[in-house]
């Protein structure tokens, strides 16, 4: 017996385990929890629901677990996140990422986004220099351009698959062709021989146009040289 009070007195009274410490839930917008902005957390699937407007950052209305599904934080199942706000941009662009479409937005004062995957840029805020609407104003240039494309400037209609007419706009052309894939990317275009009969291909979220004769095209060096069907044959 007086080993057991011995013991008791030692090593004092033992811990209750009170189970796993979880992250409050997230509010629904930024708007509500920008008091709580940089601590982590909870989404349920619940909490996965409501509008979204932006891509690189988001406006402080918009639905924090949904814009979380957005960048890919979360799946369906929800989970942690941590989010932060920053100043506001001129322009936020409509994307569709993870099963998740957002919409676009003027100007708004304060934003927020993501910090373990976002930069908190503004969209249009690329490195470098900011690619050409199409590749018709540089087609004649020499050599290679590398130039910068983000978000808000995946607008337009593409027509090719790997090789690309040169009125389609760049940087949807660099999503369609994997050139560009977390919103913002430095891409490097080449001119390509013309090709025939090539395209209506929806690749990463991006429909292409079928197009029976290119005769200014380009495509992007850095994956490879695209094989280009000789006269004749189709890719419909």
């Amino acid at each position: 017996m007086w080993r057991l009070v011995f013991l008791l007195l030692f090593l004092g009274p033992c811990p209750i385990w009170a189970g796993p410490v979880t992250a409050d839930p997230c509010p629904a917008s930024f708007s509500q929890g920008a008091a709580g902005m940089g601590q982590p957390c909870h989404c349920s699937p619940a909490a996965i629901r409501g509008a979204v407007w932006g891509s690189q950052t988001f406006t402080p209305d918009s639905s924090v677990c949904r814009a979380a599904m957005h960048v890919g934080l979360i799946g369906p199942q929800g989970g942690r996140v941590e989010y932060t706000g920053t100043k506001g941009c001129p322009t936020y662009a409509k994307r569709t990422r993870n099963g998740v479409q957002t919409g676009a937005h003027r100007a708004h004062p304060r934003s927020y986004f993501f910090p373990a995957v976002q930069s908190g840029r503004c969209g249009g805020q690329v490195q470098g220099t900011p690619c050409p609407t199409n590749f018709s104003t540089i087609a004649h240039s020499s050599g290679d351009l590398v130039c910068g494309c983000d978000a808000s400037m995946v607008v337009g209609r593409v027509e090719g698959d790997g090789v690309y007419t040169a009125e389609t706009p760049i940087c949807a052309a660099a999503v369609h062709a994997g050139a560009m894939k977390d919103g913002e990317a430095q891409v490097r275009i080449r001119r390509a021989q013309p090709c025939h009969r090539i395209g209506g291909v929806t690749r990463n979220g991006i429909p292409s146009v079928y197009v029976s004769e290119m005769r200014l095209s380009y495509f992007f060096p850095d994956l490879g040289t695209p094989n280009c069907p000789s006269r004749g044959a189709s890719t419909k």
